[in-house]
């Protein structure tokens, strides 16, 4: 997977999934103009971050085979606080999320609501499909326990190591435990749903 550096502090989701394009259709550019077009299209305004819901479609009128899952499809941001957010802003992004959401539904995208395991995450992994995960990006980074919920693709599961490249420019691979603890991170310390999106 070619990789590519994010030029924002909040297009890391947008970032992996156009690597994640990249890796499938050879004439996606690498482009911070790609980059800003594809968030664009999916952001959650005005909390910045992507819907996946958003990403799931534009992956699919690429032509790519796509399904996602969820803990369960409401957005929820607990700690918005701690991100400058007001409440009234989250309320906001939760409806655009659930118009995303709807439109995912009506646009043929398969969205599974329910929980999954590591395990899982692992096995889809094995047959060699491509994932968009949320994941503690302090733990997968190695920045002590700074708490930061970010989604990343994850091309590959081999020799007990986790191949993600990682839009801050490297492509990292991660031991087994670490990213079990980054996955795990996102429901136990953040209170959010894991969620995925799996391609291929």
């Amino acid at each position: 997977m070619q990789l590519y550096q994010q030029t924002t502090p909040f297009t890391c989701a947008v970032c992996s999934f156009l690597m994640i394009l990249k890796h499938f259709r050879k004439d996606i550019p690498l482009t911070r103009e790609k980059e800003f077009e594809i968030w664009h299209q999916s952001a959650l305004l005005p909390c910045r971050a992507a819907s996946l819901y958003r990403l799931a479609l534009l992956a699919k009128q690429y032509g790519l085979p796509v399904k996602i899952i969820v803990g369960q499809h409401e957005y929820k941001f607990p700690r918005y606080r701690f991100k400058g957010y007001k409440l009234k802003e989250v309320q906001l992004a939760s409806y655009a999320s659930e118009l995303y959401y709807r439109q995912a539904k009506q646009g043929g995208i398969p969205i599974l609501e329910r929980d999954f395991t590591f395990d899982e995450v692992k096995a889809f992994l094995r047959a060699g499909k491509v994932l968009l995960l949320r994941l503690n990006s302090g733990t997968l980074r190695g920045e002590g326990d700074k708490l930061a919920v970010k989604y990343f693709a994850v091309l590959a599961f081999t020799e007990g190591n986790f191949i993600v490249p990682d839009p801050q420019g490297v492509v990292r691979q991660v031991p087994e435990v670490l990213m079990k603890t980054a996955f795990h991170d996102v429901k136990e310390k953040s209170k959010r749903d894991n969620r995925m999106m799996v391609v291929g």
